[in-house]
């Protein structure tokens, strides 16, 4: 596999050995953002509901380094899934990856539940 990443991809479904390449760069690229906003956030659950002007500009700030994150995420070939959360498609399936799991990035069956996940080692194409 080539060293280059496909910048804006669409439509394309990942190999393993492609999943686990990207596997660092989501964790690379939602690190700076996570690091951006969880204080935001923490500010939030602490201000008074009476400062309604300082929590929609917090608020704003935060939605937009969200933004950010889902489009970077997005020319990757990925789907931002939730807060932090990505699939990449795959062939029968999609490859999930969570900010914060240990485990890393998870092989998911087509038509399976989440629950029905295997680990995938990043930097292999094995399935566990």
């Amino acid at each position: 596999m080539s060293e280059i990443i496909e910048i804006q991809r669409t439509n394309k479904k990942f190999a393993a050995a492609e999943a686990s390449f990207i596997a660092p760069l989501l964790r690379s690229i939602t690190s700076k953002y996570v690091s951006q906003v969880e204080p935001i956030l923490s500010q939030l659950e602490l201000m008074p509901k009476n400062q309604e002007d300082k929590i929609n500009t917090r608020e704003e700030k935060a939605n937009g380094l969200i933004r950010e994150w889902h489009l970077k995420v997005k020319k990757l070939g990925g789907d931002p899934r939730g807060l932090w959360v990505v699939d990449l498609p795959g062939d029968n399936g999609k490859y999930r990856w969570r900010h914060g799991d240990p485990e890393g990035l998870f092989w998911i069956p087509a038509g399976s539940k989440v629950g029905n996940k295997m680990t995938l080692v990043e930097g292999s194409t094995t399935l566990n």
